[in-house]
C-alpha cells in the first residue's frame, strides 16, 4: 500500500476500529441469540454497553479509504450513513436511535427492546413501504471487545434483502448533532496529518490539520470543513472545503490529493459550476 494511502488508513483507524477490514464475525452474522423471555429492562442493561454510541457505515469508510474523495464516497451513499444511540433516552422498551440520511438530511427511527424474528437482533419501527410486510431489524454482532452494528432489511417472507454494516466512532457521544459530526470527521480524516505548506506568495510553514477541522501553522486559517453532501450537484460538483469556516469571511476552496501532495484553490461559483481558481496552498504530507 502506497504511504500516503497507509496514513489516510491510519487515521480512519483512529476512530472506527476495523474500518477497513471484513471480520469473520460480519461475514457469518449474528451470533447471539435475544432470550424470547428477557425483559425490555434486562434487554437494555445488557446490550446498552454494545448499542451505545455514534455509527458510521462501514461501506462508506472503505470507499473513502480507497478513494480519498468525499465525492466519489458520496456516490456509493444511499439510506443510512451514521446512527447515534443514546440508551439513557430509552422509555419503556422504546429507544429513539438518530440517523443521517445520503450525508444529507437527519432521520430517526425506533429501536424495541424486544426480541427480534433473527438471532441477537431487535425490532424497528422503520417500515418498507416499497415491499408490503417487509421489515428492518437491528443486530449487533461481537468480536473481541468490538461490536459491528448491522442493520438488516427483510421481506415478509423474513427473506434477507440487504444488510448494512457500521462502525463506533470513538470519541464521539450520542448528542444531539452527533451523526453529522460523525460523518465531518471521517471526511476531514482523509486530509487529517503534518504537511510542509508552500502559499501562493513563495512562504514555507509546517501545518497540521486535525479530524476535528482544527488547523494549526496556516497563517490567517484556524479551521477546515470537506463538504460531504453531494446529493445537490448544482455548483457542487467536485470535491471542495471552506477554510475557517462560520467565520465572517469562509474561504471556499477545491482541492486535489495525488500521493502525499495536497493543492488548495481557490474557487468561487458559477451556476451550474464550482469554478476552480488560481493554486493558494502546496501542502506536502511529512513522512515520519
Amino acid at each position: 500500500m502506497p504511504f500516503s494511502a497507509r496514513r489516510c488508513a491510519a487515521a480512519l483507524l483512529l476512530f472506527f476500529p476495523l474500518a477497513c477490514q471484513r471480520g469473520e464475525t460480519e461475514r457469518d452474522g449474528p451470533t447471539e441469540t435475544v432470550a424470547p423471555t428477557e425483559t425490555a429492562a434486562v434487554l437494555a442493561r445488557r446490550l446498552s454497553p454494545l448499542l451505545r454510541g455514534v455509527w458510521v457505515r462501514a461501506e462508506y469508510l472503505e470507499t473513502l479509504q480507497r478513494t480519498r474523495s468525499p465525492q466519489a464516497a458520496a456516490g456509493q451513499l444511499r439510506d443510512i450513513v451514521a446512527l447515534a444511540i443514546n440508551p439513557a433516552r430509552r422509555a419503556g422498551d422504546s429507544l429513539l436511535v438518530e440517523t443521517n440520511l445520503n450525508n444529507h438530511e437527519a432521520g430517526q427511527f425506533m429501536l424495541y427492546f424486544r426480541p427480534g424474528r433473527k438471532a441477537a437482533s431487535l425490532p424497528t419501527s422503520r417500515v418498507d413501504y416499497d415491499r408490503e410486510g417487509g421489515f428492518y431489524e437491528l443486530a449487533y454482532v461481537t468480536s473481541g471487545t468490538d461490536t459491528t452494528l448491522q442493520y438488516q432489511h427483510f421481506n415478509k417472507r423474513e427473506k434477507p434483502l440487504e444488510t448494512l454494516s457500521f462502525r463506533r466512532v470513538r470519541g464521539l457521544t450520542a448528542a444531539p448533532g452527533a451523526t453529522a459530526e460523525a460523518v465531518q470527521r471521517v471526511a476531514n480524516a482523509v486530509l487529517a496529518g503534518s504537511y510542509t505548506a508552500l502559499d501562493s506568495a513563495g512562504r514555507r510553514s509546517r501545518v497540521r490539520l486535525r479530524p476535528d477541522g482544527t488547523v494549526q501553522g496556516l497563517p490567517g486559517v484556524r479551521s477546515f470543513r470537506l463538504a460531504t453532501d453531494f446529493a445537490q450537484t448544482l455548483a457542487n460538483d467536485r470535491d471542495n472545503l471552506l477554510l475557517n469556516p462560520g467565520s465572517k469571511r469562509p474561504q471556499l476552496c477545491t482541492y486535489t490529493l495525488r500521493g502525499d501532495t495536497l493543492r488548495l484553490y481557490a474557487a468561487r461559483i458559477v451556476e451550474p459550476e464550482l469554478r476552480q481558481g488560481h493554486l493558494r496552498y502546496t501542502l506536502v504530507r511529512q513522512r515520519p
